[in-house]
């Protein structure tokens, strides 16, 4: 367990390779900035280069996203924002081709 799961919140997959990165702790920006996307607020920040501000919004979109599909594929159909779906739409199939240049992620 890393300081991204214990205290921000991130799933335990996600701070595996955040670890295996060599993130070792995140930064202010990441901190303020992943609880709050994770639990669903607006975010709008700017930041000297360097802080983290992409490790800050990326990886709680990817949380969003493995955890949808995950539901996807356990029948769940509903967003885990709490909205309710039509009940005639069905959940499609979703395939994504990630492109990404370290192994971590």
């Amino acid at each position: 367990m890393n300081a991204f799961e214990t205290e921000l919140g991130v799933q335990p997959e996600i701070a595996k390779a955040v670890d295996d990165m060599g993130w070792l702790l995140p930064t202010d920006v990441q901190g303020e900035a992943i609880p709050m996307i994770l639990g669903g607020g607006d975010v709008l920040m700017a930041a000297e280069t360097g802080s983290g501000k992409t490790g800050a919004f990326c990886l709680p979109i990817l949380q969003i996203v493995h955890e949808t599909l995950r539901d996807i594929q356990e029948g769940n159909k509903g967003p885990r924002t709490g909205k309710q779906t039509s009940s005639h739409n069905e959940a499609k199939p979703v395939q994504l081709s990630f492109h990404d240049r370290s192994h971590g992620l």
